[in-house]
């Protein structure tokens, strides 16, 4: 097979020590350099704090989609007890309404209500849109996500942190993850 050569000024691409660059060498440089950018175009954009929070108690009966009387009382505490110990979140993600539960955007109304926050539904299955959306400019200083307690700790999990349990426990409700320092895992 016969080398194609080029020249490194045609992509930008120093001279190292006067060895000219092949077609490979080019893509490979450009492709690194390409996912250098974009990592760094994430973790600037990314938030300072993300809490992470388990939505508001569910009721025995498993075809009720909602938040029983004591997660409503739960969520208007939380609408008063996350600005104290953390400030006003800048933006809200919950798992997205659906057949099997309104639990989450539940729990997050009576905060996004109280300081008129920006609330993203994302579907609960898709967590690669929810860390998308993480990233999206504005920059957002300190974003809260309420979701599913199943999903909570591959979440923690692709914002590279090693979560305090693998497997959210099914009675837990006032368990929240704030995720400081964050770095992105690619």
């Amino acid at each position: 097979m016969t080398r194609k050569f080029i020249k490194p000024s045609e992509y930008g691409l120093p001279i190292v020590c006067g060895k000219p660059y092949d077609e490979a060498d080019v893509e490979e440089t450009l492709a690194a350099a390409t996912a250098e950018r974009y990592v760094k175009k994430l973790q600037a954009a990314r938030p300072r704090l993300i809490l992470l929070i388990r939505h508001a108690e569910k009721p025995d009966d498993p075809n009720d989609p909602n938040i029983t009387v004591r997660g409503v009382e739960h969520a208007r505490r939380l609408a008063v007890t996350i600005p104290e110990k953390y400030g006003v979140p800048d933006i809200v993600f919950a798992a997205a309404s659906d057949a099997q539960s309104d639990r989450s955007v539940e729990t997050a109304q009576p905060i996004v209500d109280k300081y008129k926050i920006p609330l993203v539904q994302i579907p609960a299955t898709n967590l690669h849109a929810l860390f998308e959306a993480l990233h999206e400019p504005p920059k957002k200083d300190f974003a809260l996500v309420v979701w599913r307690h199943e999903q909570l700790p591959t979440i923690a999990g692709m914002l590279g942190i090693d979560p305090p349990f693998r497997t959210w426990p099914a009675d837990d409700y006032s368990t929240q993850w704030a995720v400081r320092g964050w770095v992105v895992r690619t």
